[in-house]
Formats: C-alpha cells, sequence, structure tokens
C-alpha cells in the first residue's frame, strides 16, 4: 500500500468513526463547576436531576424516589453530606440508615413500611 493509499484508508476509518459517533452519542457526562461539584446526576429512575431537580427542603412525605434522590446527590457530589443534613433537616445517623437500606435491600430498603423486616431481617 503506498503513503497515498494508505492516508485515504486512515481518512476513511477517520470518518467512519466520526460518523458513528454522531450517530450514537456517548452518554452526557456531569459538568464540573468551580468547585469540583457536578452539575446534574442521574437518578435512581434513570433521569437527569439537578440541584433545582431534588425534592423540597420542606419535604414533609419522603418516598422511595426522593430519599434515593438524596443519597444519591450525596454520593454524586452533588451535595454533600453536611448540605444534604442541614437542607433536610436529616441527622446523619438517619442519612446513614437511608444508604445502608439501599445498600442492603435496594430502593425497596428505603420502604417505610417494610423497615421494622428488613432491620431484624425477619417477616412477621
Amino acid at each position: 500500500m503506498s503513503r497515498d493509499e494508505a492516508y485515504l484508508h486512515d481518512s476513511k476509518l477517520h470518518e467512519d468513526w466520526s460518523s458513528e459517533r454522531a450517530a450514537n452519542p456517548p452518554p452526557p457526562r456531569p459538568r464540573q463547576n468551580a468547585h469540583s461539584q457536578p452539575n446534574f446526576i442521574v437518578g435512581p429512575n434513570g433521569d437527569i436531576i439537578t440541584l433545582a431537580d431534588l425534592p423540597s427542603p420542606h419535604m414533609t412525605r419522603w418516598v422511595i424516589r426522593r430519599k434515593a434522590e438524596i443519597v444519591l446527590a450525596v454520593h454524586g457530589g452533588l451535595l454533600s453530606l453536611d448540605e444534604a443534613c442541614k437542607r433536610y433537616q436529616l441527622t446523619a445517623e438517619e442519612f446513614a440508615a437511608w444508604q445502608n437500606a439501599i445498600e442492603q435491600h435496594g430502593l425497596l430498603g428505603l420502604r417505610a413500611t417494610h423497615l421494622r423486616d428488613y432491620r431484624h431481617g425477619d417477616k412477621s
């Protein structure tokens, strides 16, 4: 293969790669702001969540999805543990309980109706 043929071959490979990448772009990455915090996280349902999308600080009814969003926001760096605890009036122990429930039992571990069953490991 001559040098010109090799160049054309390499150019064709680049065009194929570029067109495939344009047709199948990679998923978005969280952008970091000046404080190295991401601008968004991927929520428990696969949706993009920003600080503005997090539950209201005045939340009185904690459903599974909202608890999971707060845990994911802390894990993803959207909020610090201190910020989350202050914003949602949580204790570090309460947050840790949510985190442990997810780690041990998945999202269903956050269900308040079955919390006793998960804590004691039995279903009475």
